[in-house]
């Protein structure tokens, strides 16, 4: 069956309306004035305007968020820090949870701190955690942690945050 013709088909027997510039005052006639209201500002007044308006009183103060927090200072090796110091924890909470066997819950006792300390952080395992897991959770803290420092960063300090995002994961 052949396609049904248009409602709106364009005749080409029809000239083409389109509308033409015509100009409203004459060469002798001055060009219509504006109103009254709206009166052409100079650019020095205009200037004024725009700085008043950053200057006054009215303006509201800019909110708290990532573009107005101030950045914290850390040092220059804060990242590899906290990557040698997560990797290190991520082996110990392995060997932690090897030794407790088979059940694959309960408490584990984990090192936190570094250079022969001997604190340590308990740890409530809900299941085991596998390698990969850990793996995959210390990346996303290591990326977690450039826009949110640790309030303490000693090593201590990351290592106990590490393990407290780790137990949050499990």
């Amino acid at each position: 069956a052949p396609p049904a013709p248009r409602a709106n088909e364009p005749q080409s027997s029809a000239p083409r309306e389109t509308p033409s510039p015509s100009l409203s005052h004459s060469k002798d006639a001055p060009p219509p004035s504006p109103p009254p209201s709206r009166r052409r500002r100079t650019l020095e007044e205009l200037a004024d305007g725009i700085l008043d308006s950053f200057l006054s009183k009215e303006v509201a103060p800019l909110k708290r968020g990532m573009s107005t927090a101030k950045p914290v200072t850390t040092g220059a090796n804060v990242l590899h820090d906290v990557d040698a110091v997560t990797r290190r924890v991520c082996a110990d909470f392995l060997d932690a949870q090897r030794s407790v066997s088979g059940v694959g819950s309960g408490r584990v006792s984990v090192p936190v701190g570094g250079g022969g300390s001997n604190e340590t952080r308990s740890v409530n395992l809900t299941r085991t955690a596998t390698l990969s897991e850990l793996k995959r959770m210390r990346r996303q803290y290591v990326r977690w942690i450039t826009d949110h420092p640790p309030t303490d960063t000693s090593e201590g300090g990351i290592a106990s945050s590490f393990l407290s995002y780790v137990e949050a994961q499990l």
